[in-house]
């Protein structure tokens, strides 16, 4: 009987350095890329949700605007500011209390102020407005 030897090969256990720091720097590049992502992901979410109440905020404001000019008698020209920012609205109002009802901005807020009641904030304080123009569209200076 003939027996052979054959060496065998030894495997290497563990890794070299130069593999180890490959494998970090390839980890590294990845967990960048994630945290980017997630950073940018959070951002545009807190931009569409602050566009979101923006839009509500002006909304509501715009509704509140629309039902009042279209319950007034009449505007009080005199009283109101037209074609340049910030304008102011004066409204005459069937309700003796409410009237005159104006609409003006002040530190940014759109107000109501309806008869001798405090104003009331029609915009929340966490947005600014910055440009308001009323504008007289009736008929040969008619105001009602």
């Amino acid at each position: 009987m003939i027996f052979s030897a054959h060496k065998q090969k030894e495997i290497p256990k563990g890794f070299t350095l130069i593999e180890l720091m490959v494998y970090i720097f390839i980890i590294g590049l990845i967990s960048v890329g994630m945290v980017t992502y997630s950073i940018d992901l959070t951002t545009s979410s807190q931009k569409g949700r602050i566009k979101i109440e923006v839009h509500q905020s002006a909304r509501f404001a715009m509704d509140r605007v629309l039902q009042e000019i279209r319950a007034a008698e009449s505007i009080n020209v005199g009283s109101s500011t037209f074609g340049s920012s910030p304008g102011v609205l004066s409204l005459d109002v069937v309700n003796v209390i409410d009237d005159p009802t104006i609409f003006d901005v002040s530190g940014g807020v759109l107000r109501v102020k309806q008869g001798a009641a405090a104003a009331d904030e029609l915009t929340s304080s966490d947005f600014e407005v910055t440009n308001l123009i009323f504008e007289n569209r009736s008929n040969s200076g008619r105001t009602s």
